[in-house]
């Protein structure tokens, strides 16, 4: 009974001794919160207002928009300068809370005192974590009322303030014991703060720098998102980071709950190192720099480091040899070692007081540097062997107009889009198992990577960045990436990926859509935004059976017909959630990339059966310009003014000289149409040859308005009588 009330006693003194601390951070969550909420309510209030009055359509009711203002600022995932605070007030709280461990006459007027140790540490940390949270919680309270007070239902969001307290609370411990770690093993308030910035920042800084290695050395280098590599490793073991991380992941599905159980984990070990260290704190560290000797060259190895390699890129950023990168790391060792000794020592006299530690790093530095910079452990040139490899995943660089974006259905029942990055998704879906031809690829992509004139290589077709993961049999996933090869020169081996069921599945999401899952079919023939045609289908059986035989005409789709046809229309296929999202986007009248153009797939002429169907439904994208009113059509050419090549074309400002010719003739048009290919379908092949002229499209509208369309003639298509005349215009600019 006696130690408790102890406790109570220390406790009551700390908050007394403290009381400028909790009236710091009463402050700042008053104008962070009750303020901050009464302001940007009053300007949500302020613009439904004035929308209303000016006749918008207003999807939601002003009771509702209000309360997701309110939900901006008190829930856990949607208050960004929440972090901001919290990081602030854990520098400050965990300072103020052993402020008295770096002055001699506090530290033994404390430690004087007939308390434990542990007792005395427990007082100052308890007082330290319990000022901001009653500040936030009050805060809090007082943010509800002014919510209360614009007429939000406290009962829509308590839970979500109660939540976000926590969350914020969480964090704050966490951040706020990796600054009393620092306090004890210093000795000095200002090394304190430093020890601080170190423990927040030091290992996303070493990620980051080991990252920035692999991506300017390496020239097969892939960056591997959401895997466990040793940057993201790193990067979690900084608290902010791991704040970050868990703020980032509270969207549904993400995983929030392992990023907080290990923070809950790592909060409490943390905790617990700090009171083992104010335990062993000897009294005599008081004013001095480290309060333990035995961890000065840990530190001091680590920092110096991570300067030297710091130092290392920063000067092979500003000049590629190996003479800078050499003095780079040289030094930002010498600097780093020079700076933290006098931090130790206060002197300057000691700037070289560990000579032999300061050459070891040099050495490691430059190790490291000439490591990366000269391959020694064959990155580039890694290539593994068949019997290594489970399955692969290919991206040839091409076709980057399919969408990977999915449409998902909300907990409140609301479909909302999420982004999924192209790469992600091959890389997930597709699992090729027959390896030679990713193989040849990836062997021809390393040649072409080392070769020393990229930029200057002669020949090849089809210029592509290839990019590739092998999942080898031990679990482990490698990811390459071959910049600037020609795929001509390893065409056998794309045809035959191409053929490959594995292959087309993981590129193309459509081929797992379920014909019963599909709702609509949606039909248009389109270029840069310009509609020429379109239409719907919604018959359940007839959709069915259109997504049907598209699938198995897109899946026999080969290398020899893209070469010699182009497409001539898009389908998409919509289920119920993606159909839903698309007409409240057009509902809304607000542009949205996928509800436009997402999920739109080629229609080439060999596919038979498809366009069978659609003809069936209405839907004949051989007619279009029957029912289109071409007006004009201005095909333009360009011609250089000298050899390429040559002295005289590379000196002139005016390198090329441009012509054209119009046609208004419905005959000449006619013609011209019947030969060209709308520049968006060319897009779509990436093995569409093409002629250089462009040709402009004037269309008049039903409505009198005009809209414009661009196409090209497809190699061999473009009519005699364009060829004639442009060749004219050209003769007739050069005299």
């Amino acid at each position: 009974m006696t130690s408790k009330n102890l406790f109570f006693k220390l406790e009551k003194e700390e908050w007394k001794r403290k009381l400028w601390l909790a009236a710091l951070a009463f402050l700042v969550f008053f104008f962070a919160m009750p303020v901050g909420l009464a302001l940007g309510l009053s300007n949500a209030a302020e613009r439904y207002d004035t929308m209303v009055k000016s006749g918008q359509i207003i999807l939601v009711s002003r009771t509702e928009t209000l309360t997701q203002t309110v939900l901006n600022y008190v829930s856990a995932s949607k208050n960004g300068m929440m972090i901001v605070l919290m990081i602030a007030a854990a520098v400050v709280c965990g300072a103020a809370s052993f402020s008295y461990l770096h002055n001699k006459k506090k530290v033994d007027f404390y430690h004087s005192i007939p308390v434990k140790r542990a007792t005395l540490f427990a007082a100052a940390f308890l007082t330290g974590l319990l000022i901001p949270a009653a500040a936030y919680a009050l805060n809090l309270v007082l943010a509800l009322g002014v919510a209360a007070g614009y007429g939000v239902s406290l009962g829509t969001v308590a839970s979500s303030a109660a939540v976000g307290w926590a969350f914020h609370m969480l964090y704050f411990w966490l951040l706020y014991s990796v600054a009393v770690l620092a306090m004890m093993m210093t000795g000095n308030l200002v090394v304190g703060l430093l020890g601080t910035t170190v423990f927040y920042l030091y290992f996303p800084a070493l990620g980051s720098v080991i990252s920035a290695y692999f991506s300017t050395f390496f020239r097969t280098y892939l960056p591997t998102y959401g895997e466990r590599t040793i940057m993201d490793i790193l990067e979690r073991i900084s608290p902010c980071s791991l704040y970050l991380l868990a703020y980032n992941s509270l969207q549904p599905g993400e995983g929030a709950a392992s990023l907080i159980a290990v923070s809950v984990i790592a909060a409490a070990a943390v905790t617990a190192l700090a009171a083992i260290l104010y335990q062993k704190r000897p009294s005599e560290a008081a004013g001095k720099a480290m309060a333990f000797s035995v961890s000065k060259p840990a530190v001091r190895i680590a920092l110096v480091l991570l300067f030297s390699l710091s130092g290392g890129l920063f000067f092979w950023g500003l000049h590629s040899t190996s003479g800078w990168a050499v003095f780079g790391v040289v030094a930002g060792a010498v600097l780093c070692h020079c700076i933290v000794e006098i931090i130790y020592h206060f002197d300057f006299r000691k700037l070289f007081a560990h000579k032999l530690q300061l050459a070891v790093c040099t050495a490691a530095g430059l190790a490291v540097l000439f490591c990366f910079k000269n391959d020694w452990l064959g990155y580039d040139t890694y290539l593994p062997e068949v019997d290594q490899v489970a399955e692969a995943a290919v991206d040839l660089g091409q076709d980057y107009w399919i969408t990977y974006d999915e449409i998902v259905r909300k907990e409140d029942g609301s479909a909302v889009r999420n982004y999924k990055n192209d790469l992600d998704y091959q890389f997930e879906h597709m699992k090729i198992t027959n390896l030679q031809p990713v193989l040849e690829i990836a062997a021809k992509g390393i040649e072409y990577g080392l070769a020393e004139d990229q930029e200057n290589s002669d020949g090849g077709e089809y210029w592509t960045t290839v990019n590739i993961q092998y999942t080898l049999k031990n679990g482990r996933k490698v990811r390459r990436r071959y910049y600037r090869m020609p795929l001509s020169e390893v065409m056998d081996a794309v045809e035959e990926l191409w053929e490959d069921p594995q292959y087309q599945y993981g590129k193309y999401p459509i081929l797992s859509k379920s014909e019963t899952e599909v709702v609509r079919a949606e039909y248009r023939v389109s270029s840069g935004g310009t509609v020429l045609q379109t239409a719907e289908l919604s018959s359940g059986e007839q959709v069915q059976e259109l997504l049907r035989v598209y699938k198995e005409e897109l899946r026999g789709l080969d290398i020899d017909t893209m070469k010699s046809e182009n497409p001539i229309a898009q389908l998409r296929f919509l289920d119920e959630t993606e159909a839903e999202y698309a007409d409240v986007k057009t509902e809304e009248d607000s542009y949205d990339s996928w509800a436009q153009d997402g999920g739109y797939y080629p229609v080439y002429p060999s596919f038979v059966r498809t366009l069978e169907l659609m003809r069936q439904a209405g839907m004949e994208p051989e007619t279009v310009w029957d029912h289109v009113q071409a007006e004009e059509i201005i095909i333009e050419d360009s011609s250089a003014m000298a050899q390429e090549s040559s002295e005289d074309f590379m000196a002139s400002s005016e390198r090329y000289i441009f012509y054209q010719v119009s046609y208004r003739n419905q005959e000449e048009i006619k013609e011209i149409l019947a030969n060209a290919v709308l520049e968006d379908y060319l897009n779509m092949n990436w093995l569409a040859e093409i002629e250089t002229p462009v040709i402009y499209i004037t269309i008049r509208n039903e409505n009198g308005s005009q809209s414009n369309v661009t196409a090209r003639f497809p190699v061999g298509e473009e009519p005699d009588f364009v060829v004639q005349a442009l060749k004219a215009e050209l003769e007739n600019q050069m005299r």
